[in-house]
């Protein structure tokens, strides 16, 4: 959905900054994107860029919790305790 919404502003004329996690999707023309690898990259890119911007639209899906130590390689057994997610939405 905020590939669309990037999109959709794109073409009226707006001037968008889309923030990504991974996906398939290819990069909305006349977008800038901005690719992130983790929940909290992402956190730290829109506590950056969010006071240049006139309008935020938030349409991302970022889970409450995150492992405390991150794997290096898949594994079986998820024993690492999680630890609660900055609430990036409720900061703005």
């Amino acid at each position: 959905m905020g590939y669309a919404l990037a999109k959709a502003a794109a073409d009226r004329g707006a001037e968008v900054t889309l923030i990504s996690g991974r996906t398939a999707l290819a990069s909305p023309v006349g977008v800038h994107v901005i690719a992130v690898e983790s929940v909290m990259q992402m956190y730290n890119v829109v506590m950056e860029e969010y006071a240049q911007m006139d309008v935020i639209i938030k349409a991302d899906a970022v889970s409450d919790f995150r492992p405390i130590k991150r794997a290096q390689n898949k594994t079986k057994n998820l024993r690492s305790k999680p630890t609660k997610n900055p609430p990036h939405k409720a900061k703005l």
